[in-house]
């Protein structure tokens, strides 16, 4: 399964709720799983070691919409 988040990496955009969900899914032995970051922001410090997870930064155009088209689950963890 891959787990897509397209946005900036920033507070408002909830960023602890993404590490969770995926940390809670590392958890699962049974669950596999990678995730995908598209985008920056001054989170991803905190974001780095998550398992599992990718930082692309900012994509457009094709390399957006493959993004999109390989994913499985979009979450956008925004308050």
């Amino acid at each position: 399964v891959l787990i897509c988040w397209v946005g900036r990496v920033v507070a408002e955009k909830r960023p602890d709720i993404f590490a969770n969900v995926i940390r809670r899914l590392h958890s699962q032995k049974e669950v596999r799983f990678r995730a995908i970051v598209v985008g920056a922001g001054n989170f991803e410090a905190e974001l780095a070691g998550l398992p599992n997870t990718h930082f692309l930064g900012w994509l457009s155009g094709d390399d957006l919409h493959t993004a999109y088209a390989s994913s499985d689950v979009f979450l956008f963890p925004s308050a």
